[in-house]
């Protein structure tokens, strides 16, 4: 088997060259990445769909490109920023239109996986997924929700995207391999809205998750989030689905305000593992993304949410001590997986 090279601090030879012919393209060049220029062009009847269900997401798109350009994107970091944000608000925006068609998610107890990416989520994710009376969340679907797409564009589109994101970053298949059918982090849905907390996670936007923070934009955020989930399940399928996303910790008081009956799962990983593991994925998206970062940033601020993180949790489960909520050790799910399966079904009252 071949050897991949994690460098943290430097840009491989690909993303060097990318970097250069960026610099060709209006979106790669010196222009800024601003808010006007991702809108600039979504059609406004697309437009005008979104701002009736969300009011305020122009104002997210504000504050997070103005506050990636304060950290010196890369031509190529731009040019993937205004790509995404597009794909995001073109995916939106076809949701927004066919708002009123699904109004209710089919089941309001899903499995719900607590945690910080690189603490064993994804693992247990593809085990519950596999359960015939789950439903799990496959990458070409989150991608692209957009109920205008037939299913073969969706899954060819995944396709693309996986493969550049190996091409790109070839390290990215030793971190977390992204393929078009693998079971994938439902922070998918918040990003379509501008709203996920991942901008945070690896390029430190504090402007951001404190716009993101307020009490209207998170109950605004996890109210579409429950809707936007019947765009990606099939259509009548009563099965729960199984989802996870790190930024379900700072947000279980919404999670549950949307889904009482949820039942979440929190890996709990040896934050002396985990640090290192995830602060490595962060390097990888900023080393593309950025003109230069120092390493040894990382860390720190990786620690810092991970504390943030655990403390938001924590706080809840205080103030909600019968809250359906079941802690899954790390060490304890490695050890003996379908063990630790059988004691969390348990837990819920189910059967494996």
């Amino acid at each position: 088997m071949s050897r991949v090279r994690v460098v943290h601090g430097k840009q491989n030879r690909i993303q060097w060259g990318l970097n250069r012919l960026a610099t060709l393209s209006p979106a790669g060049s010196k222009s800024r990445l601003t808010a006007e220029g991702v809108v600039r062009s979504i059609p406004e009847a697309d437009l005008s769909a979104i701002r009736r269900i969300d009011p305020t997401f122009f104002d997210r798109l504000s504050v997070v490109t103005e506050e990636l350009e304060t950290k010196g994107l890369s031509p190529l970091g731009r040019v993937a920023f205004r790509a995404n944000f597009v794909r995001s608000l073109e995916n939106y925006s076809g949701i927004a239109g066919a708002w009123n068609e699904r109004n209710t998610v089919v089941n309001d107890a899903p499995w719900i996986i607590l945690g910080f990416q690189r603490t064993g989520t994804t693992f247990l994710q593809q085990l519950l997924s596999h359960d015939p009376s789950s439903q799990g969340m496959p990458f070409w679907k989150l991608l692209n929700p957009d109920p205008r797409l037939p299913e073969w564009k969706k899954k060819v589109r995944a396709f693309g995207t996986s493969f550049v994101n190996r091409f790109v970053n070839p390290e990215s298949t030793v971190i977390h391999e992204i393929r078009p059918d693998s079971f994938e982090e439902c922070w998918w849905l918040f990003g379509h809205q501008i709203g996920t907390l991942c901008f945070d996670f690896h390029f430190n936007l504090a402007k951001t998750k404190a716009f993101l923070a307020q009490p209207g934009e998170r109950n605004g955020l996890y109210a579409r989030y429950a809707r936007m989930l019947a765009y990606v399940g099939k259509s009548g399928d009563p099965r729960p689905y199984v989802l996870k996303a790190p930024d379900h910790l700072w947000r279980l008081e919404e999670l549950f305000r949307v889904f009482p009956r949820a039942r979440v799962v929190w890996m709990h990983r040896d934050p002396l593992e985990s640090i290192p593991s995830f602060s490595a994925l962060s390097s990888m998206h900023r080393r593309v993304a950025l003109n230069r970062f120092d390493p040894c940033e990382v860390g720190p601020h990786v620690a810092a949410t991970y504390l943030e993180g655990v403390t938001s949790a924590m706080r809840f489960r205080e103030s909600h001590p019968q809250a359906n909520i079941y802690d899954l050790r790390y060490s304890d799910f490695i050890r003996d997986p379908l063990a630790a399966v059988r004691a969390l079904y348990g837990f819920f009252g189910e059967n494996i």
